[in-house]
């Protein structure tokens, strides 16, 4: 509890809630802004109010916590108020994430993705962070999923596929 007075009278106000501080007049709780969390009670004044740390965000004014960015997912600087989408060819398998991973050689992926799918057989990706895979060119073939490269076919006559 806060006393304070202000002219003749002498005034008793509870402590601030979870969120929320008791402002420098010591008259009236206030929410701590969104992309800021308190995770306590009775605090005074807005530096009590702490920034939402990296791979967490909050959309909302006075809240004790701050929730995890999604699986898919991203926040990389601290005191945010949303996260981002993974880029394609990138992908995050965990909450609270503060970059994405890039796929490796032989697998791409769409926008907030939480995994990599291997390329097709027919087709290849030699990049990281490939959003897509390109099919195998004239005279080469690849029969496996998840190829970084193909394969010369041994006669000259295949377009591109799966087999020579």
């Amino acid at each position: 509890m806060v006393l304070f007075k202000e002219k003749n009278f002498t005034y008793l106000f509870s402590e601030c809630w979870y969120g929320t501080y008791l402002n420098e007049n010591g008259t009236d709780c206030i929410e701590c802004s969104a992309g800021k969390y308190l995770p306590s009670v009775g605090q005074i004044g807005n530096e009590s109010c702490i920034d939402c740390p990296a791979g967490r965000y909050s959309q909302s004014p006075g809240l004790k916590i701050c929730r995890e960015c999604p699986i898919g997912y991203y926040q990389n600087k601290v005191g945010q108020t949303k996260c981002f989408a993974c880029e394609a060819g990138t992908y995050i398998s965990s909450r609270g994430a503060d970059s994405c991973k890039n796929c490796p050689p032989g697998k791409y992926s769409g926008s907030h993705a939480d995994s990599c799918r291997p390329c097709r057989p027919g087709s290849y990706n030699f990049k990281y962070g490939a959003p897509s895979c390109t099919l195998c060119p004239i005279r080469s073939y690849q029969d496996k999923y998840g190829s970084a490269l193909c394969k010369l076919c041994p006669t000259a006559n295949v377009t591109g596929s799966v087999t020579c």
